[in-house]
């Protein structure tokens, strides 16, 4: 009986890796294999977080300086939102 359920807990961890490796790699700047190779070498939940400290594929971007990489509600270069409000300090 330990071992079915043994067994059981790998598989739903596995497909449960796969799973967020292949979502993450639609999102972000990394590729699936990439993703599963850090998963292999380290845990899964430590692999979440180095995965999404890669940029996003589609990043919002600042309107108002041209920040391509921006993907915070306000940019970190002139600190304005998509309606130009400044961010409060």
């Amino acid at each position: 009986m330990f071992e079915i359920v043994l067994l059981l807990a790998i598989v739903i961890g596995l497909v449960l890796t796969i799973a967020m490796c292949w979502q993450e790699s639609k999102r972000r700047n990394i590729n699936f294999f990439l993703a599963i190779f850090f998963c292999i070498i380290l845990s899964p939940l430590i692999t979440y977080f180095v995965i999404s400290s890669f940029g996003l594929k589609s990043a919002r971007g600042c309107k108002w300086c041209g920040n391509s990489e921006n993907e915070a509600k306000f940019c970190g270069i002139c600190r304005k939102n998509e309606n130009g409000d400044l961010r409060p300090f």
